[in-house]
């Protein structure tokens, strides 16, 4: 349903313009007409349900690989794992798609492999990819089994999967969860159409968190039945004699980052010297699946860059913010669709070009990245320096939207 009232945004919002008004000196005329508050919004009111969106669309829409529990009661990694790559799709919200996309596609592989084992399951295939069954040494969780580990007792008859309820009970995030966070994403997306369909201003605020939308229904759609903050593996087999002591938890560094980024952070790993599967381990997709998850996470991350576009013909504070933006816009779209072009279009070239091809693609590629990320640094500024000058008409509220239930 998202899909269909973001389609809708993107042809209500561009009729909006904010109309040239003499410039008044003081917020306080502006929030005096927001006393009443069933007509009027303040500015804090936007930059509220903006930024918890946000935070829905990040924080909560990611559904991360398993991470231990840990002993001592406060689960450091854990937090820390939810931190940076909450940070990592502020920025680069393509990183977190395609770590999504790569695990879609591999759990195809799983399920015609494991077609024929009851009660096998979506959820089952995505257990075994975010490392949820480990090798236990005593009652101890020692090291996450791979997905050939597992087809090969599965096939022997040695395990038997679990019911998919004893997955699921072993997640912490419940159904009411799922559904405000749902909620709250559909509350604001027909605020933005309603607000279009009115001719309401629409901040550049509300412009880059529609555009965060479109990244939680991405992830939602390849994510749709994978467990979530799952703490509690199951076990698959008991080790007997001594093992060797693993890290628990390791700071990811740039080199992860970049790794995750060319889709090689699977490659090398091996599981049986890691205390839990890498933060994006997606489970070893081969080489035609990375290219082609690429593909569709740098289109989801061109429809994130032309959600920005809508702002096109808005005014703004000043010439240079509103060039700034249209420029960075423009950026975050035609940097995602050159990637895009080029997955598609060197593999249909005669084989005598390609390799010329895939070495411009990767000087470009080098030249390119820089100018997206401060492209996406500039956006995001922007955003919130925008608030200061907002026209009178920014401030009025739909009345019927307070009916639907939001945070």
């Amino acid at each position: 349903m998202l899909q269909y009232l973001l389609l809708l945004c993107a042809f209500a919002v561009p009729g909006i313009r904010a109309l040239a008004c003499p410039v008044i000196d003081s917020a306080t005329a502006e929030d005096s007409k927001c006393l009443d508050i069933t007509h009027c919004r303040t500015l804090w009111n936007i930059v509220w349900s903006c930024l918890i969106t946000i935070l829905a669309c990040t924080w909560v829409s990611i559904h991360h690989n398993v991470v231990l529990d840990s002993k001592s009661g406060i689960n450091i990694a854990a937090l820390w794992e939810r931190v940076w790559v909450t940070a990592l799709t502020l920025l680069v919200p393509e990183f977190t798609v395609v770590w999504a996309v790569r695990q879609w596609i591999v759990w195809g592989v799983l399920r015609e492999r494991y077609s024929g084992s009851s009660p096998w399951t979506t959820t089952h295939g995505f257990f075994v990819l975010m490392g949820g069954f480990y090798h236990f040494h005593g009652d101890e969780a020692h090291h996450p089994a791979s997905r050939e580990e597992v087809a090969n007792m599965i096939s022997e008859g040695s395990f038997a999967p679990p019911n998919i309820l004893a997955i699921k009970g072993r997640g912490k995030r419940d159904v009411f969860s799922k559904t405000v966070t749902v909620l709250q994403m559909l509350w604001f997306v027909i605020q933005c159409i309603a607000r279009g369909i009115q001719h309401l201003p629409i901040t550049d605020l509300e412009i880059a968190t529609l555009a965060y939308t479109t990244i939680s229904v991405a992830m939602y759609r390849f994510w749709l039945n994978k467990p979530v903050n799952v703490s509690h593996p199951i076990q698959l087999k008991r080790i007997e004699g001594p093992v060797l002591q693993l890290r628990h938890f390791h700071w990811p560094s740039l080199e992860d980052v970049a790794k995750a980024a060319g889709g090689v952070q699977d490659e090398g790993v091996n599981l049986s010297e890691l205390r839990q599967v890498p933060t994006l381990y997606a489970g070893k997709p081969e080489e035609h699946q990375i290219s082609l998850a690429n593909t569709i996470a740098l289109a989801v991350g061109a429809v994130f860059g032309a959600v920005h576009c809508i702002a096109w013909s808005f005014v703004f504070p000043s010439q240079i913010e509103m060039s700034l933006w249209r420029i960075s816009a423009g950026t975050t779209v035609a940097i995602p669709l050159g990637y895009v072009m080029s997955y598609v279009l060197i593999p249909k070239m005669p084989d005598g070009t390609q390799g010329g091809l895939k070495f411009m693609v990767i000087i470009v590629s080098m030249l390119a990245i820089p100018f997206y990320v401060m492209a996406r640094a500039v956006l995001l500024v922007l955003t919130f320096t925008t608030l200061r000058d907002l026209p009178p008409a920014a401030y009025q509220t739909i009345h019927w939207m307070s009916f639907i239930p939001h945070i």
